[in-house]
Formats: structure tokens, C-alpha cells, sequence
């Protein structure tokens, strides 16, 4: 049987449970208010994308990308992101070994998803370009543009998988 708890503990506790519950309801508002920073590896890639191609914009623009894929999963808005921001990452990951890695393995699952998003950045930029002319792309020109700007690019196995697909099965475009 449990010892019989004087009253004024009982008030107390309920007092402390109180608190404890306005304590977090207040944490919850400041974390759905607060800018919601890039995680490492986001930050990684970007720093990947400017050592790739030294233009801070598509660095800004995958960010941000990710940023809105995943602001559906936090309350948290997303922090602005500059190129002071992206330069400011470069500095930071001067030394890292992951983002070494991820400059020489063209096979690592990071550097597979930046070379897609510039391959696809490639292929936006001249149909925006097309677009200002007034000029109507077909999709299978498209598609040729994509497969040709692989084709200049050093690629690992499983890019080279996808390309076959692309290439060899209607089905896949």
C-alpha cells in the first residue's frame, strides 16, 4: 500500500505539472518560430556545388529546393540563404574528409544527386533561354539535351544505368 501523501505535496506536484506543461507549449512556439538552419549534409552538398562549378546561385537554388521539400515536415521557417551564407560554409568545410570524398567518388550518393540537379540546371537554363525567344521546346528535345549533357560529364555506374534507361526505354522518359 502506498504511504498517503500530505496535501500540500499534492498541490505541489500539480503546481510543478502545470509548469512543466506551460514550459513546453512555450518551447513549441519559440522552435515553430525560429529560422530553420540547413542540416550538414545539405551544407555539404552545397559546398560540393560551388567547388563543381564556382556559381553561388545554383548553390542558393538547391537549398532552397530542399528547404521547401521539407518545410511541410517542420513549423520552423527556413533561414534566408546567400552566397555570404554558401561562401561562409565553403570556409568552414575547408578540410572536411566527407566532402573530399564526395569531390573524387563520382559513385557517392551525394555527389550522384548534385551531378543530377546540375545536369537538370543545365538543361532549365537553356530551355528558360528558348522560352525568352518564344521558341517552343518539344519534350523529346528535351530529353536529347539531357542525355547530351551527361554525355560530356564523367559519370559512375549507376548514372550510367539511368542514362540507358532514358536512351533505350520510352517508358522511362
Amino acid at each position: 500500500m502506498a504511504p498517503k501523501l500530505l496535501p500540500e505535496v499534492i498541490l505541489q506536484m500539480q503546481l510543478l505539472r502545470k509548469q512543466l506543461r506551460t514550459l513546453r507549449e512555450k518551447k513549441k512556439r519559440h522552435d515553430a518560430t525560429k529560422a530553420w538552419q540547413p542540416t550538414p549534409g545539405i551544407r555539404r552538398a552545397a559546398v560540393l556545388i560551388l567547388r563543381l562549378i564556382d556559381e553561388p546561385k545554383w548553390c542558393m537554388i538547391y537549398v532552397r529546393s530542399w528547404q521547401a521539400s521539407n518545410f511541410a515536415r517542420s513549423a520552423a521557417l527556413p533561414s534566408a540563404v546567400t552566397e555570404a551564407t554558401i561562401r561562409a560554409w565553403n570556409m568552414e568545410l575547408q578540410g572536411d574528409a566527407a566532402l573530399k570524398i564526395m569531390l573524387t567518388d563520382l559513385a557517392h550518393p551525394t555527389r550522384v544527386r548534385v551531378d543530377c540537379f546540375l545536369m537538370e540546371s543545365i538543361v532549365f537554363e537553356d530551355i528558360e533561354a528558348q522560352s525568352k525567344k518564344d521558341i517552343p521546346i518539344p519534350s523529346s528535345m528535351v530529353v536529347g539535351k539531357y542525355l547530351r549533357a551527361w554525355d560530356l560529364r564523367p559519370r559512375c555506374a549507376q548514372v550510367d544505368a539511368h542514362i540507358d534507361r532514358l536512351r533505350n526505354s520510352r517508358r522511362a522518359r
